[in-house]
């Protein structure tokens, strides 16, 4: 086992102090047994279903038990992987202020039961690596003069020019504390909120203890390692302080760490920036296996308001010069708003204005960063995707319709699908919790009582039943089809700009994947049959025979279009599709 190229970077890093960085975390490499962690290629099959811990609360059980009973009856049959945000100890943020990155969070349950998931549904870890919380060991160790953890945090003037730091919120970037003893003031880099003090990954003893604490998480089953806020880790005067270079390098390192030790963990980057910064952190297939599709949830929104693709086909016709092995992570919906930077050079400012106005009529609210130049511009849309996809006064069929439309398209594209659990169940904006929490993003994180949520998910008629049962229908499809492979190539198909159309994969094993993004009937343009490959269609998801060049769509209509060898279908006693001789009957869609 060759440890260069991980030396070679450690040089880059600490020139002065290599050997004691060296002697150090190759130490805790080598002390452990990485042996049974091997990886495993990600298929069509491979989908994550994003939860938190306690979503689903029942009395007298542990949130992580209850989870497990939910990932049992609810996901199992489609989803095989699950990202349980944050489950450790914190303090604020809703997990992502962490107090202890080695301990779980009691309230939740143990590392036993999280080990327990990990065996059925291998599981996505968040690495908060960019901020821990006010109230953890470290940061009281620094603050009471304890001169190991002196260099732990960025201490800075506030009379220092940080105006060219890019920011992600809105509240001042330094936070003044007084450590034991001194009345003194010390600012400290505080890049999300007063409770979340930047790490200082220049330390040495910082860059050794959470190298440990990743390795630390591979051991416990990370299958998926996010690192979360990953653009914001190293910070350098008269700079952006984000997407720096030993940013990147940092998470080269870490995928040489995957590399060197074969370990069984997927490096995924959260970085909620504009497209081209966000795959940057692919680097040149050295850095970041899989990345956040950061773009997509929002222009996906506009398709779906506007009634119109052709934004959304101009971006996603980009996504085909990716690398092969490249892989993104699709979502549409998160514990987090929509993020509008993406937007970035995609969208012009009177579609966001648009966007943001239907957000508000709709039930959402909008939240905002700070410029550098003091004013403030919109950071994100706080709203569940269902209320974002449909006006209040839409009917519940046409509320599935609609949100099982943009589910589908999201489905279809190149990557692994990332599915957030109140998209998955079909739930709507919770208005209470931002009353209560005066937090905007209280709006798509309801803690549900598991009975309650049984009774509704099981109920004839009811929202959640109607999506689950729609979205379960897709992934079992899915899975079965290797031209969803994470792999397997990706063209966009113009077939009019009330339509979204992708062809997946090669030859024979090909899928054409169309949705009518309008609430009304439309024909397709062009004809079917160049892109299918043969003079016959069946739509994989109605089993239907579709024969026609250029058919009319209904409103929101889905079709997964795969080549048939029938020469006829028609019906029999029962009303199902048999084949025979001859020309096949036309379908209606």
């Amino acid at each position: 086992m060759s440890f260069k190229s991980l030396a070679h970077k450690i040089e880059q890093f600490f020139p002065d102090e290599k050997e004691y960085v060296i002697k150090k975390l190759f130490s805790k490499i080598k002390n452990r047994n990485f042996k049974k962690f091997r990886k495993k290629p990600l298929t069509q099959k491979d989908s994550v279903l994003i939860v938190y811990g306690d979503n689903f609360i029942k009395k007298g059980e542990k949130p992580l038990k209850t989870l497990l009973r939910f990932l049992d009856t609810y996901a199992k049959d489609g989803i095989n992987r699950a990202h349980i945000l944050p489950f450790f100890p914190y303090s604020s943020d809703d997990g992502f202020s962490v107090i202890d990155y080695r301990k779980t969070d009691k309230k939740l349950g143990s590392w036993k039961d999280i080990e327990k998931i990990s065996k059925k549904f291998p599981l996505m870890f968040d690495f908060v690596l960019n901020h821990i919380s006010s109230k953890s060991a470290w940061f009281k160790k620094y603050l009471n003069n304890e001169k190991k953890f002196s260099g732990y945090f960025i201490s800075r003037s506030p009379k220092e020019d940080l105006s060219a730091v890019v920011r992600p919120r809105s509240h001042p970037l330094l936070t003044p504390f007084s450590k034991k003893g001194s009345n003194k003031k010390e600012y400290l880099w505080t890049t999300f909120s007063a409770d979340q003090i930047d790490i200082n990954f220049e330390n040495p003893d910082v860059f050794i203890e959470m190298t440990d604490i990743f390795l630390f998480y591979a051991l416990k089953g990370a299958a998926i390692m996010r690192l979360d806020a990953i653009a914001y880790l190293w910070k350098e005067a008269q700079t952006k302080c984000i997407h720096h270079e030993k940013t990147h390098l940092y998470v080269k390192f870490l995928r040489d760490i995957v590399d060197t030790l074969g370990l069984n963990t997927i490096i995924l980057t959260e970085t909620n920036v504009p497209h081209n910064e966000n795959i940057s952190y692919f680097g040149k297939r050295d850095e970041a296996h899989m990345v956040y599709q950061f773009a997509l949830p929002p222009l996906l929104a506009h398709a779906m308001m506007r009634e119109n693709s052709v934004h959304l086909n101009k971006w996603a016709k980009t996504l085909s010069k990716s690398a092969k092995d490249n892989i993104f992570f699709n979502f549409t919906a998160s514990h987090d708003g929509i993020g509008i930077r993406p937007l970035s050079g995609i969208l012009k400012n009177s579609e966001i204005e648009f966007m943001k106005k239907k957000t508000i009529e709709r039930g959402g609210a909008i939240s905002y960063k700070k410029n550098s130049d003091g004013s403030q511009s919109p950071y994100e849309l706080n709203i569940m995707y269902m209320n974002l996809m449909n006006s209040p006064q839409s009917s519940i069929e046409e509320k599935a319709s609609r949100f099982m439309a943009s589910q589908a398209i999201m489905l279809s594209m190149k990557g692994v699908p990332g599915i957030y659990v109140h998209s998955f169940i079909g739930s709507e904006n919770f208005i209470r919790g931002v009353q209560k929490i005066g937090m905007n993003r209280a709006i798509n994180r309801e803690k549900l009582e598991f009975g309650k949520f049984e009774k509704e998910i099981n109920c004839e008629g009811h929202i959640r039943k109607i999506i689950h049962g729609r979205y379960l229908k897709l992934l079992k499809i899915r899975a079965r089809e290797k031209a969803f492979s994470p792999y397997a190539s990706q063209r966009v198909i113009n077939l009019g700009e009330s339509f979204f159309a992708l062809l997946r994969g090669e030859n024979k094993s090909r899928i054409l994947c169309i949705v009518n993004l309008s609430a009304t009937p439309k024909r397709i343009k062009g004809n079917l049959r160049n892109y299918i490959g043969a003079r016959v269609a069946k739509d994989i998801i109605s089993n239907r025979i579709i024969t026609e060049k250029n058919p009319v769509l209904k409103p929101f209509k889905i079709l997964w279009l795969k080549q048939s060898y029938f020469a006829k279908a028609t019906k029999d006693k029962r009303g199902s599709l048999v084949a025979n001789s001859g020309d096949p009957p036309k379908m209606s869609v």
